[in-house]
């Protein structure tokens, strides 16, 4: 038997009131191999704040694992590998 295709599926819901009205984002994968290459941060947030948040009543609470996509820095600290002008900017930038 042949490997087939996945569906990916963000929703929201809960066991009280069902699934969030129009808050679905669902596509077929276009890989056998694993779904996590699939989904990334720009389409997770995509989905997050233009159609998940705009569609929960309030007030809700969001849980969410810890995927990848789920957790990007956009700033990103230095690290031992930064150039100390680098780390000096970046703390500067901080107001630190």
């Amino acid at each position: 038997m042949g490997k087939v295709a996945r569906l990916i599926i963000c929703h929201a819901g809960s066991a009280k009131y069902g699934f969030v009205e129009n808050a679905l984002l669902a596509f077929q994968s276009k890989t056998t191999n694993d779904y996590h290459e699939e989904i990334n941060a720009t389409t997770f947030k995509e989905w997050f704040q233009n159609v998940l948040l705009p569609s929960l009543p309030e007030p809700s609470v969001i849980f969410m694992d810890n995927a990848s996509y789920h957790s990007v820095q956009i700033q990103k600290p230095p690290t031992q590998a930064n150039k100390k002008e680098e780390m000096v900017a970046w703390l500067q930038a901080k107001g630190i």
